[in-house]
């Protein structure tokens, strides 16, 4: 979230010269955990999310300092790029999208912003599940639905959304996710993103207080 005096970091190691990383990581990313002052939620949230079986990044504590300047403790979570993906679906050569307060309606496409990975492919998996959710039968659209995204995944990471009522991803307010085009099995793969705001009881959008449902 946004602060002025601790802002939320991303370090590339490779931003003026070729660096071969951390383990072959040269994106870093530090969330100022603005809203989770009990610095667990990433931490705690994300275990749980792969404990299920479902790719979601890892994170630790980073104790940050800024040009002398101490900005206190940092969630250091997993950045999405390749080796992410890499790691988690044994190869990279599909196309990441990240979604943020969007979802997939008529033309809405284009909002899904492209991390990497062929635009044509990608793109088309996105309008199909698009034309599935607009089927007005139910059965034509369920199975138009799985053809396009995993459903065992979705499952599980839907699942866990709502257990962790995490109101501000996908299920709660359609944001804060990533969306993969497994080009393995032609499918749609949702991970979580932004995890800041678990184990909550109330949503804090001012619209619905209800959990995730």
């Amino acid at each position: 979230s946004l602060d002025q005096r601790r802002p939320s970091l991303k370090v590339k190691l490779d931003k003026y010269a070729e660096s071969p990383g951390i383990e072959g990581l040269v994106s870093l990313t530090f969330n100022n955990n603005k809203q989770d002052t009990t610095l667990m939620s990433q931490f705690i949230g994300y275990d749980l999310f792969r404990a299920v079986g479902v790719p979601a990044p890892r994170s630790a504590l980073a104790h940050v300092r800024v040009n002398g300047d101490n900005l206190g403790v940092y969630s250091h979570v997993e950045s999405l790029r390749r080796p992410f993906v890499a790691d988690r679906f044994g190869d990279s050569d599909g196309t990441l999208y990240e979604g943020t307060v969007i979802d997939f309606y008529d033309k809405w496409d284009g909002g899904f912003e492209r991390k990497f990975g062929p635009k044509k492919a990608g793109r088309a998996r996105l309008q199909a599940l698009i034309a599935a959710l607009e089927l007005e039968d139910d059965e034509q659209a369920e199975a138009a639905i799985w053809k396009v995204v995993d459903q065992e995944a979705f499952y599980r990471f839907w699942a866990m959304e709502g257990l962790l009522s995490f109101w501000d991803g996908y299920s709660g307010n359609r944001n804060n996710f990533f969306l993969y085009h497994n080009p393995g099995t032609d499918k749609l793969h949702f991970i979580p993103w932004g995890a800041d705001v678990l184990f909550e009881t109330y949503s804090k959008l001012g619209v619905d207080p209800a959990s995730p449902r």
